[in-house]
């Protein structure tokens, strides 16, 4: 028997809420602060390089086997010394495209090093997800929410040191933020990999040539999905420093900082996925009904990354000059470009995850597509006169139409139009609740000066967490599994 989903998803909240902001906000930032702009621009637009690649790690193995633990558990022991292999065969081909294709596109010996690094560290993360990915297939959801913060607290513990203590002896450079991730990384692994074992018990090791084509096979849907996701989500970074020349660096690096905060929004969105893919599966593998918990985690992440949007909108530029050393106004308006696209998504990880556990890949791989076609050509278009501003406003264009994409073809799969509907309406006038007190509480703020941006901020978030509650955004009797 499940735990009730309300405290696997509180539980996860929890303990991300405690050590997620502390890396974001006492690791990350404090180390683009520390190196400068430029240096933190230049491995912004590597890591999403390398992330650009990641298909070739994962190719899809992830999503087709939390699918596939979920709906047999009794499979696992079967299929992972398999999927094992496989990996391990993906990782050298990730290694050899990587270098080639930096190479290739005359990165500097400098990069080249750096990148090297880079890509080890997606390595180790790739096969952390994997095993994650059995863990979560398990129902194992306390343990995968700890497995979920393993690699951040490790990264504060280990650069935290070299942030905070005289260790280094001098003052921390981009390399070292680099080379101390990994070694976290190389931790956490084995740390997933124990956490595997003691779920599932000894592990076998026997090949099997046929499962090894046949995971290759009904995989490859997942690793398209992937690819394409990751090149509309990330290929921006990546266009900034390669189009701008010498500036290319510096907008690289406004351009991260203003992501890692949306970036840090959509974790929790990625993270209850992780959750919700394998419920799903279950669910429709037991013909339940699906639309309370769809409902419910929908209207969660809803009313959460539209309160934060608002918010980040209407405060963006003393937010990002409170932040950054060396900010300033054109800062806030990327930020507040960018930030407007948490709730889109947000939305995408949820009916994401729904039409995925479904296996309706093709579709989803459809409007990824048409997702990254649009963001290359709005990004050739606007970088060139809008920099990282038009990479931001490149971005929310693409995330919102892919958003309503995926809204639209879950409706249509799942009957649920009607039901959306009235959602949708739902939604709508919360939005409204929350401009109003936004624009309420900016004249206030104008009016009174006991009230700073940042009690207003608080204020208006206390509102959106009312509104919430008050519209019936999500309601706790819906959050219990379904099935017993």
């Amino acid at each position: 028997m499940p735990r009730p989903f309300l405290h696997n998803v509180g539980f996860l909240l929890l303990i991300n809420l405690l050590i997620k902001p502390l890396f974001i906000f006492g690791i990350d930032l404090v180390v683009q602060n520390r190196v400068g702009p430029e240096a933190y621009g230049n491995y912004f637009a590597l890591f999403n390089f390398a992330f650009l690649f990641n298909v070739l790690l994962d190719f899809g193995i992830n999503n087709f086997n939390q699918r596939l633990v979920a709906r047999d558990p009794s499979r696992l022991l079967l299929w992972l010394p398999n999927i094992v292999l496989v990996k391990l065969l993906l990782t050298l081909l990730y290694a050899i495209v990587v270098m080639l294709v930096a190479v290739a596109l005359n990165f500097e010996a400098g990069q080249l090093r750096l990148l090297g690094w880079i890509g080890l560290g997606r390595i180790l993360i790739s096969f952390h997800m994997y095993f994650r990915s059995n863990v979560s297939g398990l129902q194992a959801f306390r343990t995968d929410a700890v497995l979920s913060v393993m690699d951040r607290l490790l990264t504060i513990i280990g650069v935290g040191l070299l942030l905070y203590t005289p260790l280094l002896g001098r003052e921390i450079r981009i390399e070292d933020f680099v080379y101390a991730t990994a070694a976290a990384l190389a931790l956490t692994s084995l740390i997933s990999f124990g956490a595997l074992r003691r779920l599932s018990g000894p592990l076998q090791t026997s090949w099997n040539p046929r499962l090894f084509r046949v995971v290759l096979k009904r995989a490859y849907p997942y690793a398209l999905l992937g690819v394409l996701m990751s090149l509309y989500n990330r290929v921006d970074g990546v266009m900034l420093e390669r189009m701008l020349g010498p500036q290319g660096d510096l907008q690289a690096g406004i351009y991260a900082a203003a992501y890692r905060l949306l970036d840090a929004g959509t974790m929790f969105a990625f993270l209850l996925s992780g959750i919700l893919l394998p419920l799903f599966a279950r669910m429709r593998k037991e013909s339940r009904d699906i639309w309370p918990v769809l409902k419910t985690s929908a209207g969660l992440m809803f009313s959460v990354s539209a309160t934060a949007a608002v918010v980040g909108i209407f405060y963006a530029i003393p937010l990002m000059n409170a932040l950054y050393t060396g900010a300033d106004d054109y800062w806030g308006r990327v930020f507040a470009m960018l930030i407007g696209g948490f709730v889109f998504n947000a939305l995408v990880y949820v009916y994401g995850s729904l039409l995925t556990a479904e296996n309706r890949l093709r579709g989803l791989n459809l409007i990824a597509l048409a997702g990254v076609l649009l963001n290359v050509l709005l990004n050739l278009w606007l970088i060139p006169q809008h920099q990282a501003y038009g990479a931001a406003l490149a971005t929310l264009f693409t995330q919102g139409l892919v958003a309503a994409a995926h809204l639209l073809y879950a409706a249509r799969v799942f009957s649920l139009q009607k039901r959306m509907a009235g959602q949708l309406g739902i939604w709508m006038i919360f939005g409204l609740w929350l401009l109003l007190c936004a624009f309420g509480l900016r004249w206030l703020e104008m009016n009174w000066a006991a009230l700073t941006w940042l009690g207003a901020a608080a204020l208006l978030s206390l509102a959106g967490a009312l509104g919430a509650l008050l519209l019936g955004l999500f309601k706790l009797r819906e959050l219990r599994p379904p099935y017993s």
